[in-house]
């Protein structure tokens, strides 16, 4: 099984030779610590649960910022079957690098896939359930915040994260910090469709949680 991994040729480079790949990265619970739980929900930036506004940006206790990718911590790439996807994803990236992982442990239960409905039914009973129990082990000062970020994590769901692909990052993060691993995620997210560009289109990110599953790395 191979995915396509869409970057900056000295970074390709510096890929293969070394074989090591590094994921994108965010620190869960600073931003659960420094947005949900210090007073953005009271801040002139938020306006109501309906407005599906949630950071993506956050600064942590050192002061640096971080930023919540779209489908969280984890190797971005594309399907195989996808490679005219990972040439086009930016204008800025002019190399591939092929990924190359163990099809034994990317099978069945360690693919999780958040299109599919067993998929969306599970994060709906996770967001529904799941979150609630964690909002009922908080402080009484720090429920109301947990109650509307949950409610915002429900309705971005809904909207399949439309707008803010981000907050996907944050529910599989979540559920997989609470619930249950996964090896890879898959998720497709809508661009376009606005008053600018009337004519969406699709495309599906794949992020590998588990670099333990890579077993060659290739510049194409």
């Amino acid at each position: 099984m191979k995915f396509y991994h869409s970057t900056k040729s000295e970074h390709a480079a510096s890929i293969v030779n070394e074989q090591v790949i590094n994921p994108s990265y965010y620190d869960l619970s600073a931003y659960l610590r420094e947005v949900i739980l210090s007073g953005w929900f009271d801040s002139d930036k938020f306006v109501d649960t309906n407005q599906l506004s949630i950071p993506q940006k956050f600064t942590d206790v050192e002061g640096n910022e971080q930023y919540v990718s779209w489908l969280g911590v984890g190797v971005y790439c594309f399907v195989e079957t996808d490679l005219e996807q990972a040439q086009e994803y930016s204008a800025n990236h002019d190399a591939i690098v092929e990924i190359i992982v163990d099809e034994k442990l990317c099978q069945g239960t360690n693919i999780f896939n958040m299109d599919s409905r067993p998929s969306r039914k599970k994060l709906k009973e996770f967001v529904v359930n799941g979150l609630k129990q964690l909002e009922d082990m908080q402080r009484p000062e720090d429920k109301e915040y947990v109650r509307k970020f949950r409610e915002i994590l429900e309705a971005c769901l809904d909207n399949n994260f439309r707008g803010t692909p981000h907050a996907a990052g944050l529910l599989i993060d979540l559920y997989m910090m609470l619930v249950e691993n996964f090896k890879i995620i898959k998720c497709t997210f809508t661009h376009g469709g606005g008053k600018k560009n009337k004519d969406p289109w699709f495309t599906q990110y794949v992020a590998i949680k588990d670099t333990e599953v890579i077993i060659e790395l290739n510049q194409i």
